[in-house]
């Protein structure tokens, strides 16, 4: 069932809409949500990345990229 606080017990598979005029997206996960300390970053060309993360709760936003500005 699920509530508030899901809780995912492997590799999580982030998902976003597209984003007119985006390129490419930028994907960035912290620890805490205020405020944001990135731990780490990739990019991607698609809506959706496989997250390596370890143990606790972990935060994530997405940014869309445009190549040509």
């Amino acid at each position: 069932q699920a509530g508030r606080r899901p809780v995912v017990y492997s590799t999580p598979l982030v998902a976003w809409r597209p984003v007119v005029g985006a390129t490419a997206y930028e994907v960035q996960w912290s620890r805490s949500k205020y405020p944001w300390r990135a731990q780490g970053s990739t990019f991607t060309y698609a809506t959706s990345s496989a997250l390596t993360l370890g143990a606790g709760v972990w935060y994530y936003r997405v940014r869309g990229l445009n190549a040509s500005q």
